[in-house]
Formats: structure tokens, sequence, C-alpha cells
């Protein structure tokens, strides 16, 4: 039995450094035990391996050891959460208390290896959806800097066709008020008293007047201005067909009060209807003071 023991004991030392030096898990894959011979922590899975192993340290199996196996597989089925004890006939000693800690060690730091590969990934997605949600989110900001640009070109370019179209309107109103202006003036400079006077009787007719009011309105104004309408009396400050004095009060009846014969006409028919009533009225009153 002590021959036994010490070719056991022999025989363990290279089983002590293979788990010195790689843990006690890649100790059991070497020796061909295989992935059931490791759990959660390097113990032997059972009985049967623990056999195996002894065996393939040299160990002759016999009464004594299959006894053994029976033994600690009655105490597996006993208690399955107790640590598997060392293969039958080798000795407890702290070289190996020393290489389970190393292997348990060994296995924690491959937990560790792992939840850092898990905690480097989880870190990296993060990092993965926060770069995609800058990117979103600063297209998002260009898209809307986008459409304020186009909205501000957008209310530029009708500020723009609003002016163009308000200043070719008021370019327009320039034109005709000029060739209004103009017309006036060829019509001033080609009035004639005598024109005059068919442009009176005209009027006459249109401010409600009958026909016997003519011969009264047509003396009137031959005496006041011949019915010339750049007439200036040169003692006052009368002036036109009707002689106003001042002659800028036929101003409420046209900014053209000093050429346009019309105007003047137009002023002094209601000069003479809301003074006289008539103009045989006014005619009579003239005869009478001289002035109306």
């Amino acid at each position: 039995m002590t021959r036994h023991t010490t070719g056991h004991r022999a025989s363990l030392r290279p089983l002590r450094r293979v788990l010195a030096t790689t843990g006690a898990t890649l100790a059991v894959v070497a020796l061909g035990v295989g992935a059931s011979a490791v759990a959660t922590s390097p113990t032997l899975a059972g009985a049967d391996d623990r056999v195996a192993l002894g065996t393939l340290l040299g160990e002759e199996p016999g009464a004594a050891g299959a006894e053994a196996a029976l033994a600690e597989r009655e105490q597996e089925q006993a208690s399955r959460s107790q640590r598997a004890p060392l293969p039958a006939g080798l000795p407890s000693t702290s070289s190996q208390a020393q290489a389970w800690a190393e292997a348990d060690a060994a296995a924690q730091q491959l937990l560790q290896e792992r939840q850092d590969v898990a905690d480097a990934e989880r870190e990296r997605k993060a990092a993965e959806a926060a770069r995609q949600a800058a990117e979103e989110e600063a297209a998002r900001q260009a898209a809307e800097e986008a459409a304020r640009v186009a909205a501000e070109e957008e209310a530029a370019r009708k500020a723009a066709e609003e002016e163009a179209a308000r200043q070719a309107a008021e370019e327009e109103a320039a034109r005709k008020a000029a060739e209004e202006e103009a017309a006036r003036a060829a019509a001033a400079a080609a009035a004639t008293p005598g024109s005059n006077r068919a442009l009176g009787q005209q009027l006459l007719a249109e401010a409600g007047f009958g026909a016997g009011q003519w011969s009264c309105l047509d003396a009137l104004w031959q005496k006041e201005s011949n019915w010339s309408h750049t007439a200036d009396n040169p003692t006052s400050s009368a002036y036109g067909i009707p002689q106003a004095l001042p002659g800028s009060k036929m101003a409420s009846a046209g900014s053209d009060w000093e050429t346009n014969p019309a105007t003047q006409i137009r002023w002094g028919l209601g000069y003479i209807a809301d003074r006289y009533g008539t103009p045989c009225a006014a005619w009579e009153h003239s005869q009478a003071h001289n002035w109306y």
C-alpha cells in the first residue's frame, strides 16, 4: 500500500504543475476528462470522472477504487451542491488547495472578462445610439434651417414683387397725370373766348339751368372777363372767366383752375347757384352794383 501511495504522489506532480500553470479547467480538458468534468467552479463533476482521472494518473483500478468510487457517488447523490472530493487516494495538501484557489480565480477572471466584453458591447451600442441620435438631431436642425431660409427668401421675393408692382402703379399714375396735364394745357392753349362761350352754354345745361338763363350768363361774363380764362384784373386778385376773388378759390373745382376754362366755368356756375340762385339774378345784381 505504501508503494501504491508513493506512486500516486509521484504521478500528481505533473498535474499540480498543470493546475498551477493554466487552472483546473484547462488541466481537466487537457487530460481528456471532458467538459462534463467542469461546472461553474474547477471541481470534478462526479466519481466516474475521478476514477477515469485516477486511471490517467497511473492508478490501478481495483476493489478499493471501486468501493471508493461507489462511496463517493453516494456522497454526491446525498449532497450535489458540495464540492466533489479529490480523486481517491490523492492527499489533500496546501498545494492542492492553492491549485483549486487558482482555478477558482481563473474561472472568476474568465467570468469577469466575459462581463467586461458584455459591458463593452453595451457601451458600444449606447455610443452608436447616441451617435445616431446626434445625427438625426443635426439633420432635423438642418431641415429647420433650410425651411427658415426658404421662407425668408419667399418673403423677400413677394416683397420685391409688391414693391415692383407699387412702383409700376405709381409710374403709370404719373404717366396718366402727365398726359392729362398735357391735354389740359393743349386745350387751354387752343381755347378762345368763342370756344369758352360754347363750353359755357354746354355746362350751363349740365348744371340744371334752363336755356333762358344763357343770355344772362353770357352778358355777365362778357362784362367780367370777355370769356377769357386768363383774364387777370390788374387792380385786384380776381382771375379767370368768372373773375373769382381771389382766383385760388377756384381750386375747389380743380387743381388746374389757372388754365382750364371748364374748371373755371363749373366753379362760377356753382358760386352763382349758391349766392344768387340763377344767372339772371346774378346779372341783375351786377347791373345794380357793378359787381356780383
